[in-house]
């Protein structure tokens, strides 16, 4: 009956699998609407709190197409995007910086200038994280015109 037990604590490992990341990252670039969105918000499901899952979900490429999701989306898919971005940048200076070299930073101000609570909320934790302990991506997150919208929020 342990072994059953120590089983049922290996479905994240399986659902982490480098091919069902990559599938996810297919998916959040090619799907319609709602397939993007939800593809998005299983990465950022993934990538809470899991660095090798957020190197992983990096190296399938999928922070371009995020990126492009948070732009271009409906509003859940920007959000369910923005909550990748936010949580793939957390501690990850490589990630961070691939986040901003894809573009994000202008996406993200908009959502939280002009997108509902979730998105906003999402995007500005995204913002957050990404200017943390990097003064260019700060100066970037500036001349974005993100400083307004954030004071906005609070």
């Amino acid at each position: 009956m342990a072994e059953h037990g120590d089983h049922a604590n290996t479905t994240d490992i399986a659902a982490a699998d480098a091919r069902a990341i990559e599938q996810l990252a297919v998916l959040v670039r090619d799907g319609d609407a709602q397939v993007k969105a939800y593809a998005a918000g299983a990465l950022a499901n993934l990538s809470y709190g899991n660095a090798a899952n957020s190197a992983a979900i990096a190296a399938a490429g999928a922070i371009g197409p995020l990126a492009a999701l948070v732009r271009d989306g409906d509003a859940q898919g920007k959000a369910f995007a923005a909550a990748a971005l936010a949580n793939l940048a957390f501690g990850d200076d490589v990630i961070k910086a691939a986040i901003a070299a894809a573009g994000a930073i202008e996406p993200l101000t908009a959502l939280v200038r002009d997108g509902d609570a979730q998105g906003k909320a999402n995007a500005a934790l995204a913002l957050a994280k990404l200017a943390n302990g990097d003064d260019a991506t700060k100066a970037t997150i500036a001349v974005a015109g993100a400083i307004g919208p954030l004071a906005a929020l609070v």
